[in-house]
């Protein structure tokens, strides 16, 4: 083969850094390449003379391409991707840039070649994020609508959609319409307003708006800043569907009220009932003493009396509870906080519960140091005082004690009733204060309702203060009730 070309483009071919192939244009005949171009594509500059360039251009268009290239009279064309295949069968990214030169009245075809892999990969990069994009907002469970500085529609996904049913041809015709779509599903004007606001002059806020549906859902808004090196470039609007939470709400309201009555029948209740019996119970305790009056002691008749008069004052006393927690959860016990002596009231409630110590050879020791005044109802905390003592000497352990000592603060003062009971366990103590609640007393003779600690919590409550208790099994008890420091 002669080779028609001079000597200085043999030079320029053998010392250009440039990936470069000379091309006849006719055959379309690789004439030679630049030392760059055969280290590219692997192959020695003797392999590629007399290849065809269709034979490593193997883009899908290469034929049409260098058909063209060969008829066409125009000088140069740039930047064409496309891919080739070098020595060892591995296809490479390209860009490929043709021009003609003629040189001692022959043409011939430049071909500069550059690599595209690197831009190829970062398009991949850029593609692979962009679908890892679209996938991520379309497994979001909210309706995600982005949107740019200006207002601008930017992405979307299919959940979005739905929740708002936004036909598609709404969606095609841009954010203008989605968002009057938007404004015309909504019940409030002023939700309304506050969506399009947030929709035309977007700005990023902590507040969660809640939204209404005419369809009957409820959604809730928040919008997040998108951020690019510092740079604040659009906006997230994340809509969370409350549907079936505010389903339940109301359905939990619903509950509440019929619970609600519930409660106010069963007081109302047990408040007729036991003004229906108090009056019953107290003709009997009264005529049992008249009688007893005409009989003499040793008559038998007078003991069996005296135990008619004894079970009915218990009887009658549990009335009183029951009638006393129905008016407390009633709302019509009436509070009235005045300035008293702590000291004097644990005096009075010893002295009420001293006969029944004594029957039981229960010890009671007075340890109350605070000589000051506490803000709280005097028959109130009075009664709450002996519930507890009654408590703590009925569930005591034989010739067992009770402690009541006083610690003070700054602002407040605790009264405290120690026994030397058998305590209670862990899981007795989370149901102690429940109505009707014996515990371990169901099984034994002690007398009661289950109800003196309820109404000794409310008592305690209603007068601003706090009840506690602390107990150990086998050890005993402690209740605590905290007052106010006048």
């Amino acid at each position: 083969m002669t080779n028609i070309r001079s000597d200085a483009s043999n030079i320029f071919l053998r010392h250009s850094l440039d990936m470069l192939l000379l091309v006849k244009p006719g055959s379309l005949e690789i004439d030679s390449a630049t030392p760059a171009a055969c280290e590219f594509l692997s192959f020695a500059e003797e392999d590629l003379i007399g290849k065809a360039i269709t034979d490593i251009d193997i883009d899908v268009t290469a034929m049409f391409f260098w058909e063209e290239i060969s008829q066409e009279e125009e000088d140069a064309v740039d930047f064409v991707e496309g891919y080739f295949v070098d020595g060892s069968g591995q296809e490479k990214a390209v860009k490929k840039t043709v021009y003609k030169i003629t040189e001692n009245n022959t043409d011939w075809l430049v071909v500069r070649i550059e690599d595209n892999s690197f831009t190829q990969h970062e398009d991949e990069k850029l593609l692979h994020l962009s679908t890892q994009l679209k996938s991520t907002l379309e497994a979001a469970r909210d309706g995600i609508l982005v949107i740019d500085r200006n207002g601008q529609l930017m992405n979307m996904n299919h959940h979005f959609t739905d929740m708002w049913s936004i036909p598609e041809h709404v969606v095609e015709m841009g954010i203008k319409e989605i968002s009057q779509w938007m404004v015309d599903s909504l019940t409030d004007g002023k939700q309304c307003d506050l969506v399009n606001n947030c929709l035309t002059n977007t700005e990023a806020t902590d507040d969660v708006l809640k939204l209404e549906l005419k369809n009957g859902r409820f959604f809730e808004l928040t919008i997040h800043k998108q951020m690019l090196a510092g740079v604040e470039f659009g906006y997230v609007l994340d809509f969370h569907d409350i549907t079936r939470q505010k389903q339940y709400e109301v359905a939990l309201l619903e509950e509440r009220e019929k619970a609600d009555h519930a409660n106010r029948s069963k007081t109302l209740f047990l408040s007729n009932m036991s003004h229906e019996l108090r009056t019953p119970m107290n003709a009997i305790v009264g005529f049992s003493q008249l009688m007893q009056m005409d009989l003499e002691e040793d008559d038998p008749l007078f003991e069996n009396l005296g135990e008619i008069v004894a079970a009915s004052n218990h009887l009658l006393a549990l009335i009183n509870e029951v009638l006393d927690l129905a008016k407390v959860e009633s709302g019509k016990v009436e509070i009235n906080t005045e300035k008293i002596s702590l000291k004097d009231v644990v005096d009075d409630s010893v002295a009420m519960v001293s006969t029944i110590a004594q029957k039981n050879q229960i010890t009671i020791e007075t340890q109350v140091d605070f000589e000051g005044l506490v803000i709280a109802d005097r028959i109130r905390l009075g009664q709450a005082m002996i519930n507890l003592l009654s408590n703590a000497i009925k569930y005591n352990r034989p010739k067992g004690s009770v402690t009541i000592y006083s610690k003070e603060s700054t602002d407040s003062v605790k009264v405290f009733v120690k026994d030397t009971g058998y305590g209670i366990s862990e899981q007795d103590r989370q149901k102690l204060f429940e109505p009707f609640q014996r515990l371990q007393a169901e099984n034994s003779d002690i007398e009661g309702t289950g109800i003196g600690l309820t109404l000794t919590l409310k008592i305690v409550e209603m007068m601003q203060g706090q009840l506690t208790v602390e107990s150990t099994v086998n050890e005993g008890s402690t209740f605590c009730i905290q007052l106010p420091r006048a």
